[in-house]
């Protein structure tokens, strides 16, 4: 029999799906104040602002996974402007260089995770660390107005997201500096307030993200969404952070629905067209089915997040539907593979072909997911050109030349090495030097990488038509 969509889900799970997305439907409506998110236009180009959770995450590439999937026809371009380490007065500094040459149409910015001050919390409050936190968030809303007015006066469409959650409830080994999320939590009610002023969008990550770790928290306490750290979301959390992303803009439920009579052979279709629809001389049916996209395929590693959010019954519907056969079971095959056994019965309710990972469509989904993790491999690779150069280098003119920047950094190298080794992540700014070293003569193979990947990457996600038999399960 075919697997259906997890039947082996936890009841809690199920309760924290359903709650978050209750919850994200409910922030729709109280927070009228701010704009909904849209879905991206044809001829997006999509710069992602933020942070190591932007730079070294995967969110903004499940997107783009729904995106070439869903709509293979259209063009979107996405670009990581993320930085690990950065706050927004290092994301206003670094807009000439490295955002505005992305030339987005559409930009997205979550800061707020390092602006906070993540070391004043975790300890008694004194006046001094009271007044150190207010000149931070002080610092954090004029840097924050000061990037949205650079992207509006580039005519850039611009959404705010409140900054992901730090995990200060998981009872985990990581030290635990209490009053960061709640503090967090104050960042995304600026972000509300500036885009209410603003007139943008607001995507939540934070309260949503919050709420759904301390229900499944309930059950296992040292869970955690975010992850070992308290503050870099692992895979699943970015699966849950792109299901937010998407299910704010709205993104349509449906790859295809197609209804059958198998009596009288009548169809309807949403995104999808049908053809030579026929009873073969043994029972069943036959048709040509081609749709306007493919199914969303689940990487291994989010997979989990399928218990977390429903993003299967939201977002990933392949949907056929048979009515007017025999009762009984029967074999479907596409494309002359055999792909499992269905009842009529279930064929009536309708079944998600998006579960079925046999499928042709599935299997070809599966192939622009590869590609796609490989473009995001290339992509990272020049974060860590863009991380060093915004560090290391910022007293050197942009583009920086590598010849000029030898010298500095092979002497920075060994005083990550030697005299600063003590210091907090020089073991990190060491090797991610040894790595700009390496990569930065490389750069622009890289680049062209990366853009061959993309038109891999659509050529990948066109649909082609596929022939569907059902036959009598008693008649193999």
């Amino acid at each position: 029999m075919f697997p259906f969509n997890r039947l082996n889900i936890s009841a809690l799970r199920l309760t924290a799906a359903f709650m978050l997305s209750a919850l994200c439907l409910g922030a729709l409506s109280v927070r009228a104040d701010t704009r909904p998110a849209e879905m991206f236009p044809d001829g997006t180009r999509w710069s992602a602002i933020g942070d190591s959770i932007t730079h070294g995450g995967s969110y903004y590439a499940w997107v783009y996974l729904y995106y070439t999937t869903r709509f293979p026809q259209q063009e979107l371009e996405v670009a990581n402007c993320g930085i690990s380490g950065d706050t927004s007065s290092g994301a206003v500094r670094r807009y000439d260089w490295d955002i505005a040459p992305t030339a987005p149409t559409q930009a997205t910015i979550m800061l707020g995770m390092n602006d906070v001050g993540r070391s004043l919390y975790g300890q008694d409050d004194t006046p001094q660390l009271i007044e150190d936190r207010a000149k931070r968030m002080s610092w954090y809303q004029n840097n924050m107005r000061q990037l949205v007015q650079k992207l509006k006066d580039d005519g850039v469409t611009v959404t705010l997201i409140t900054p992901s959650p730090y995990d200060d409830t998981a009872q985990i080994e990581a030290q635990n500096l209490t009053g960061v999320n709640a503090a967090l939590g104050e960042y995304g009610d600026y972000v509300r307030q500036l885009a209410a002023e603003e007139d943008l969008a607001v995507i939540d990550f934070h309260d949503a993200m919050t709420a759904l770790n301390e229900e499944l928290q309930a059950d296992e306490p040292s869970f955690t969404l975010i992850g070992p750290d308290r503050v870099h979301p692992r895979s699943p959390g970015h699966f849950v952070m792109a299901y937010l992303v998407l299910t704010a803009q709205g993104a349509p439920t449906e790859v295809s629905r197609v209804s059958i009579d198998a009596a009288t052979l009548e169809t309807q279709t949403v995104r999808a067209r049908v053809s030579n629809v026929a009873t073969p001389r043994g029972g069943g049916l036959a048709f040509t089915c081609e749709e306007e996209a493919l199914p969303f395929p689940v990487a291994d590693e989010v997979s989990p997040a399928l218990d977390y959010v429903p993003f299967t019954e939201e977002l990933n519907q392949e949907i056929l539907s048979v009515t007017g056969l025999p009762g009984g079971s029967y074999e479907l095959s596409i494309d002359q593979k055999p792909v499992g056994t269905v009842s009529a019965e279930a064929l009536a309710a309708g079944i998600n072909l998006a579960t079925f990972t046999d499928t042709p469509q599935y299997q070809q989904a599966l192939k622009v997911l590869d590609l796609v993790k490989q473009w995001r491999n290339e992509v990272a690779t020049l974060r860590g050109l863009a991380l060093i150069e915004h560090t290391q280098l910022r007293d050197l003119p942009q583009p920086v030349d590598f010849e000029q920047a030898r010298p500095q950094l092979e002497e920075k190298l060994q005083q990550w090495k030697t005299t600063d080794a003590d210091k907090p992540h020089a073991a990190y700014y060491a090797a991610r030097i040894e790595d700009y070293l390496a990569n930065k003569p490389q750069e622009p193979q890289i680049r062209e990488k990366v853009s061959a990947l993309e038109a891999q990457i659509r050529e990948a996600a066109q649909p082609s038509p596929h022939t569907y038999l059902l036959s009598p399960a008693s008649a193999q």
